[in-house]
């Protein structure tokens, strides 16, 4: 075991670093306060930089990438511009590697990969959140396909995406099975329609949609795995996407640690920098170690996501949970160094603050992520094994 990068993973990390400095950061802010949406200029030259479908194999375009290496690069981008990352390596991307047929990769993934085709998830409800098996969303068989009705909530990037990956129930109503199919859903189709647009605390960027279905009609071919097998298809998704939000959060967190850093060397009081005052230099001190250990156990749950290990959903659930409530602490003792400065909007740490409390909620909630460790505890425990994921 290592705990030191490559050198491919370090030129991966620099590459990613510079792009997000020169490219992302400068642009953030004024794209953030306006409300405006990501540029879509802005995916071409994250496809010519390399910073785009990172995961997508290079058959299809992509940049290949291991989880482990994702999530470095993500984590530099992160600290750019987190909303960016949402198309650095899309969470449809995952299950139609895994499950979807040789027609629907070469169709969809090389056009992903070149920030020409923008697509998004479509799983959450108004009464579906975490539970997500309990889907509403009903898609009736038919002669060729199927009819999707039903809502979706919270729905990213609804409006721009060219296609939908839509998860739907797919037992007859009444039935008690909790099965759903995954359906790609093409932008235009008749059936489908935007309800509201939901304003958030935060990632004006990346906005989130209601969106309903009304005897949409999909064709058999864009049935993305086996019909009633969606949850069994996302489990290697899930690992990787809470792997590359770990490293998102870690990203984030060390941005604002940069920054009030930096502004700790440059503000005087007492007749000296803060950062000579103890009080400040303890913070950095915790602020530092915390994000080095979320940064170490998010590279060893992408190590075990790699190697398809069979305890990685425990893995990648610590990582995402101790890195997103990290990030939230982070932020605000960031905000806390620089006092007044930090609480206005000239600075990027009151939007750092907003974004990190959606690590706490999305991708898997902090509660969630909780139950799906103290289960494998129990779990553990009960056989007399040690309560570790040491070995």
């Amino acid at each position: 075991m290592s705990y030191r990068l490559s050198t491919d993973l370090i030129q991966l990390r620099e590459s990613a670093r510079k792009f997000a400095k020169e490219r992302l950061a400068p642009i953030a802010m004024e794209v953030e306060a306006k409300g405006a949406p990501f540029p879509r200029q802005m995916l071409k030259e994250m496809a010519s930089a390399g910073m785009l479908g990172l995961d997508i194999p290079r058959e299809y375009g992509g940049q290949g990438l291991n989880v482990l290496a994702t999530c470095v690069a993500m984590e530099e981008l992160a600290g750019g511009w987190f909303s960016a990352t949402s198309y650095a390596a899309a969470m449809t991307a995952g299950p139609i590697l895994e499950a979807g047929s040789l027609e629907q990769k070469s169709r969809y993934l090389p056009r992903v990969a070149s920030g020409d085709f923008i697509t998004a998830v479509a799983m959450s409800e108004p009464n579906v959140g975490s539970d997500a098996t309990s889907l509403e969303t009903y898609a009736a068989p038919m002669e060729g396909g199927y009819t999707i009705s039903g809502t979706k909530l919270f729905i990213t990037n609804a409006d721009v995406a060219d296609a939908l990956l839509v998860f739907a129930r797919t037992a007859a109503p009444g039935e008690k099975r909790r099965v759903a199919t995954m359906f790609i859903v093409n932008k235009g189709s008749p059936g489908m329609s935007l309800v509201r647009k939901i304003k958030a605390l935060a990632h004006s960027a990346n906005p989130i949609w209601e969106i309903k279905f009304q005897q949409c009609f999909v064709p058999q071919t864009n049935v993305v795995g086996e019909v009633g097998c969606a949850f069994e298809s996302m489990q290697v998704g899930f690992a990787k996407t809470r792997s590359y939000y770990a490293a998102r959060c870690v990203g984030v967190a060390q941005a604002a640690l940069d920054y009030a850093a930096h502004y700790a060397q440059e503000r005087q009081q007492f007749g000296q920098m803060i950062s000579q005052h103890q009080g400040i230099r303890f913070k950095l001190a915790d602020m530092q170690s915390s994000i080095e250990a979320c940064r170490c156990l998010t590279y060893r749950a992408a190590t075990l996501v790699d190697e398809g290990a069979a305890d990685v959903a425990v893995a990648v659930a610590m990582a995402k949970l101790q890195a997103s409530d990290m990030a939230m602490k982070v932020v605000s003792e960031a905000i806390q160094i620089m006092g007044g400065q930090g609480y206005t909007c000239d600075h990027p740490l009151e939007r750092y603050y907003r974004e990190a409390k959606l690590f706490q909620i999305g991708d898997g909630s902090c509660e969630i992520l909780r139950l799906i460790i103290s289960s494998d505890s129990n779990r553990r425990a009960r056989g007399n094994e040690r309560v570790a994921l040491s070995d």
